[in-house]
Protein backbone atom coordinates (compact mmCIF):
# COMPACT_ATOMS: atom_id res chain seq x y z
CA UNK A 1 0.00 0.00 0.00
CA UNK A 2 1.38 3.69 -0.81
CA UNK A 3 2.03 6.37 2.61
CA UNK A 4 -0.16 8.28 3.81
CA UNK A 5 -0.66 11.19 6.53
CA UNK A 6 -2.33 9.86 9.53
CA UNK A 7 -1.66 5.52 8.65
CA UNK A 8 -1.59 4.08 12.00
CA UNK A 9 0.86 1.09 11.75
CA UNK A 10 1.40 -1.55 13.82
CA UNK A 11 4.40 -4.38 14.93
CA UNK A 12 5.33 -6.46 11.77
CA UNK A 13 4.29 -3.68 9.51
CA UNK A 14 7.53 -3.56 6.80
CA UNK A 15 8.21 -0.35 4.90
CA UNK A 16 10.40 -0.10 2.16
CA UNK A 17 11.49 2.86 0.14
CA UNK A 18 12.45 3.03 -3.88
CA UNK A 19 15.76 4.68 -5.53
CA UNK A 20 13.73 8.09 -5.51
CA UNK A 21 11.97 8.36 -2.25
CA UNK A 22 12.09 8.50 1.64
CA UNK A 23 9.80 7.97 4.22
CA UNK A 24 9.32 9.93 7.37
CA UNK A 25 7.49 8.45 11.03
CA UNK A 26 6.21 10.18 13.64
CA UNK A 27 5.84 8.16 16.69
CA UNK A 28 3.61 9.04 19.40
CA UNK A 29 6.14 10.89 22.02
CA UNK A 30 7.15 12.92 18.76
CA UNK A 31 10.37 11.36 18.17
CA UNK A 32 10.83 11.28 14.21
CA UNK A 33 12.45 8.33 11.95
CA UNK A 34 13.51 8.78 8.68
CA UNK A 35 14.27 5.87 5.67
CA UNK A 36 16.64 6.97 3.13
CA UNK A 37 16.46 5.80 -0.49
CA UNK A 38 16.50 2.42 -0.97
CA UNK A 39 15.62 1.18 2.66
CA UNK A 40 13.64 -1.96 4.36
CA UNK A 41 12.66 -1.20 8.15
CA UNK A 42 10.49 -3.75 10.01
CA UNK A 43 8.26 -2.10 13.00
CA UNK A 44 9.12 -4.34 15.72
CA UNK A 45 7.51 -3.52 19.40
CA UNK A 46 6.33 0.18 19.84
CA UNK A 47 4.72 0.87 23.25
CA UNK A 48 4.05 4.55 24.20
CA UNK A 49 3.77 5.58 27.77
CA UNK A 50 1.21 8.55 27.98
CA UNK A 51 1.67 9.69 32.06
CA UNK A 52 5.60 10.23 31.54
CA UNK A 53 5.59 10.86 27.53
CA UNK A 54 8.29 7.82 26.92
CA UNK A 55 8.42 5.23 24.28
CA UNK A 56 10.00 1.83 23.77
CA UNK A 57 10.51 1.49 20.05
CA UNK A 58 12.32 -1.70 18.15
CA UNK A 59 13.11 -1.48 14.86
CA UNK A 60 14.65 -3.83 12.58
CA UNK A 61 16.55 -2.02 9.54
CA UNK A 62 17.30 -4.85 6.98
CA UNK A 63 18.65 -2.75 4.61
CA UNK A 64 19.27 1.11 3.65
CA UNK A 65 19.39 3.95 6.40
CA UNK A 66 17.37 5.60 8.30
CA UNK A 67 18.07 9.29 10.48
CA UNK A 68 16.25 9.13 13.80
CA UNK A 69 15.54 12.41 16.04
CA UNK A 70 14.52 10.75 19.56
CA UNK A 71 13.03 13.11 21.81
CA UNK A 72 14.95 12.88 25.45
CA UNK A 73 12.80 12.36 28.69
CA UNK A 74 13.33 13.09 32.21
CA UNK A 75 11.06 11.32 34.32
CA UNK A 76 11.49 8.06 32.21
CA UNK A 77 14.31 7.31 29.49
CA UNK A 78 12.74 6.76 26.29
CA UNK A 79 13.85 2.72 24.98
CA UNK A 80 15.03 3.01 21.24
CA UNK A 81 16.59 0.72 19.05
CA UNK A 82 17.74 0.02 16.02
CA UNK A 83 18.56 -3.63 14.98
CA UNK A 84 20.56 -4.30 11.72
CA UNK A 85 21.78 -7.74 10.82
CA UNK A 86 25.02 -6.91 12.03
CA UNK A 87 24.78 -4.62 15.16
CA UNK A 88 22.22 -2.84 17.40
CA UNK A 89 21.79 0.81 18.31
CA UNK A 90 20.83 1.97 21.59
CA UNK A 91 19.82 5.16 21.79
CA UNK A 92 19.88 7.79 25.08
CA UNK A 93 17.54 10.88 24.12
CA UNK A 94 19.31 11.71 20.69
CA UNK A 95 19.50 12.36 16.66
CA UNK A 96 21.58 9.86 14.85
CA UNK A 97 21.71 8.13 11.26
CA UNK A 98 22.21 4.16 11.34
CA UNK A 99 23.17 2.53 8.14
CA UNK A 100 22.77 -1.35 7.67
CA UNK A 101 25.81 -1.31 4.78
CA UNK A 102 25.80 -5.35 4.53
CA UNK A 103 25.21 -8.15 6.57
CA UNK A 104 28.26 -7.88 9.14
CA UNK A 105 28.61 -4.42 8.92
CA UNK A 106 26.79 -1.22 10.16
CA UNK A 107 27.83 2.57 10.43
CA UNK A 108 25.93 5.13 13.37
CA UNK A 109 26.53 8.28 13.18
CA UNK A 110 25.64 10.95 16.42
CA UNK A 111 24.77 14.31 15.26
CA UNK A 112 23.32 15.10 19.18
CA UNK A 113 23.21 12.66 22.22
CA UNK A 114 24.81 9.43 22.60
CA UNK A 115 24.04 6.30 21.46
CA UNK A 116 25.50 2.88 21.86
CA UNK A 117 26.60 0.30 19.00
CA UNK A 118 27.03 -3.22 20.24
CA UNK A 119 27.63 -6.14 17.74
CA UNK A 120 27.48 -9.36 19.61
CA UNK A 121 28.92 -9.02 23.31
CA UNK A 122 30.92 -6.17 22.30
CA UNK A 123 30.10 -2.18 21.83
CA UNK A 124 30.91 1.27 21.74
CA UNK A 125 29.67 4.36 23.04
CA UNK A 126 28.98 6.80 20.52
CA UNK A 127 29.34 10.82 21.69
CA UNK A 128 27.82 13.85 19.29
CA UNK A 129 29.90 14.49 16.52
CA UNK A 130 31.38 10.74 16.12
CA UNK A 131 30.54 7.84 14.22
CA UNK A 132 31.09 4.04 14.68
CA UNK A 133 30.88 0.71 12.90
CA UNK A 134 30.14 -2.29 13.64
CA UNK A 135 33.27 -4.18 12.75
CA UNK A 136 35.49 -1.47 14.63
CA UNK A 137 36.61 -1.05 18.52
CA UNK A 138 36.20 2.78 18.64
CA UNK A 139 34.60 5.78 17.64
CA UNK A 140 35.98 8.43 15.42
CA UNK A 141 35.20 12.25 14.59
CA UNK A 142 32.97 13.31 11.82
CA UNK A 143 33.74 15.52 9.13
CA UNK A 144 33.29 19.12 9.54
CA UNK A 145 30.04 20.02 7.31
Amino acid sequence: MKASTGLHLVAGTRLSTGPDATLKLRLADGSTLQLGANSQLTLGKQVFYPTTGAIQSLNQLDRGSASNAVVPKQLMPNRYQIYTPSAVTTVRGTEFRARSLNDKDTAAEVLRGKVNLAAGDDGIDIPAGFGGRSDGKQSAALPQP
